[in-house]
Order: structure tokens, then sequence, then C-alpha cells
């Protein structure tokens, strides 16, 4: 077992963990020695990781492509022991089947409350139907924000309409979190198995087109939030409601969000929009991409913010989720 920091050089080469490690590597078959750079050759499992709102690009890229780390924040639970446990399968150097729950070293993981293991508010639960889902986010891109986008996906094997479906745009950094638009969906229909996309009409399979052409969601903390029932109740300028949500996604486009003063704001945001899950960073220097998306991979479970990872913006189309589900089962960091 080999800890690496995040200039890729060897922490450790026993099985002690450090706070400051950024991956946590298992080989077979190799020799390891302290100084060594990282490496994925005979590489059977990875875990990369942080405690500080950031990743690792270049660890992320040679041990976990396409993947965000997982974040151990320290004020998930009111326990200090939780871990990061595996639970959403047994693919190797897979950063996205890893959760926070109450640590359990020598026993079967607790992967009894998902995602949200034993937060500190009850966790937000769906208000409706969960056959309609947000499967992919664009709230960010390159020069004037042309390509914004936010794509439904239709679970069910009909089709099906959008009536009393509304989507609700919320910035998170202001004093009081609010809405800023209101999108409803009555009168449109989504295919079998298919997509429907809310995007500028510069966005190529946009079913639906903003009212303008750029700058249609909001940069540094946001949340879209999907809505069924009488779309009466919301109104541009109302503050968060989870009345009738039935799936939502918080993100921030920029680090400072994260950190200080504005990353307490933040945690108040997820606190009110979506209890018990995490931000998700549009990273704008992720994996060099230039036009990025927020993308749902393998889970269909509304709220759950680890479904979605950093991927090619795909409107309309498949995920680019290229890596499949293919072992590291838990790690606990300054327990």
């Amino acid at each position: 077992m080999l800890v690496f920091k995040d200039d890729g050089d060897v922490i450790s080469s026993d099985a002690e963990i450090k706070v400051q490690g950024n991956a946590i590597v298992l080989y077979y078959g190799r020799e390891i020695w302290a100084g060594q750079i990282a490496s994925s050759a005979f590489m059977v499992d990875a875990i990369v990781h942080d405690n500080g709102g950031r990743n690792d690009v270049g660890l992320l890229a040679l041990l976990t492509p396409q993947q965000n780390a997982v974040h151990e924040d320290s004020d998930f639970s009111e326990r200090d022991d939780e871990s990061m446990s595996r639970c959403g399968g047994t693919t190797q150097a897979a950063n996205y089947q890893f959760t926070l729950a109450v640590s359990t070293p020598g026993e079967v993981n607790d992967c009894t409350t998902g995602v949200t293991g034993r937060p500190r508010i009850a966790p937000v639960e769906a208000q409706g139907p969960t056959d309609i889902i947000i499967n992919e986010v664009e709230a960010d891109n390159p020069k004037q924000d042309e390509q914004e986008f936010i794509e439904l996906k239709n679970l069910g094997a009909m089709e099906k309409s959008l009536d009393q479906y509304t989507l609700v745009l919320y910035a998170g950094n202001r004093a009081t979190p609010s809405a800023y638009n209101v999108i409803p969906l009555t009168g449109q229909t989504i295919g079998a198995n298919g997509y429907f996309v809310i995007g500028s009409s510069q966005v190529p399979n946009a079913d639906l087109t903003f009212r303008w052409v750029r700058n249609n969601l909001r940069n540094e903390v946001g949340g879209v939030a999907l809505y069924y029932g009488k779309e009466t109740q919301l109104r541009i300028g109302m503050p968060v409601t989870r009345i009738s949500m039935v799936d939502a996604i918080a993100y921030t486009t920029t680090s400072r969000s994260l950190k200080g003063y504005y990353g307490q704001k933040l945690k108040n945001f997820i606190n009110l929009f979506i209890p018990g899950q995490t931000i998700i960073f549009e990273d704008p220097n992720h994996n060099g991409r230039e036009n990025e998306s927020m993308s749902r991979c393998f889970f269909t479970d509304p709220f759950k913010s680890s479904s979605y990872h950093l991927l090619d913006a795909t409107p309309g189309k498949l995920n680019a989720c290229g890596y499949s589900p293919k072992s590291i089962d838990k790690v606990i960091i300054g327990g």
C-alpha cells in the first residue's frame, strides 16, 4: 500500500495513512520505495481523495481518469470518525463508488444511509415521481457562456408528458439564497429512455431554448431543482423550497466559494437546498477540457451528488461515462 502526496511523490510505503495524502494505491508484483513517483503500472486499485476541497488533477488523470476526488468533509457528520467507504460496487480505481459513512474497520461497511451517512440534518427526499431526473448540467464554459444547458432523462420505457414539471434555478451565494429563473415544462414531452435539453440557441439538440443566448446559468454558487406539481407556488425571487422537489444539483464554478466566509455561505445553501449532499465543483481547468459538464454516471437516485462527474458535454446524448464500473474497501483519514 502506498500513499502519494499531491506532487506525486510517495509519502509512505507502509499502511500508515497520513492526512496530507491525496492518493492511496494498491500494487501487486512491483518493488516500491520511498520517494518514488506515482505510477499506474501494476496497480490493482486506487482511490484519490482530498480533505481540502480541491481536486489534484495530476493524480486523478494518472490513477482514476475522468473522475473527481473523494472529499472527506470534517463537517460531514456529528461523529469525527467517518470514513470513505466503498458502497457503490467493486470496480477498481473507482472514486465514485466511495461514500462518507461511519467508519467500521474490520467490519462490513455502513452503507445503510448511502452518500448521506449520518448528516446533521435529515437528508432531502423526493416529493413526487422519480422517473424524470436531472442528468447533465453545463453551468459555465469558456468565453461567453453560450453553451450552458440542463438535460433531463426519462428513466421510463414510455414517452412521458412533462406537464406539471418545473425547473427552478437558484443563486446560492446570496444572503438569502433565492430563485432567479423559473422554467415551466408543461406542454413538453420526453421520449422513452430519452433526454430533454433546455439550453441556449447555440446548444446542440436543445428541445427548449432559454430566452437569452448567454449567461443563463449563474456562475459561482448555484442550484438547479426539478419540481413536480402546480407551478403557481414557484416564482422568481422566492427562497429555497423543498416542497414538491423531485431532484436537484448544487454546484460552484469557482474554488473561492469552497473556503472561509464563502465556504460557510455554501454550507448554509447546501443545508437549505439538498441537506446531506455535497457541492459539485465545475472546475474550468479540469483535465484541460474547455467545455465539460456535470454528468450523471451509473446511479439514478435523485439528489445524489456523488453520481455526477466532470466529463465532456453531451447534450441530448448518452453521457460520456467512458470508464466502466471495474479493491480498496474503506479509508479512514485522521480518525
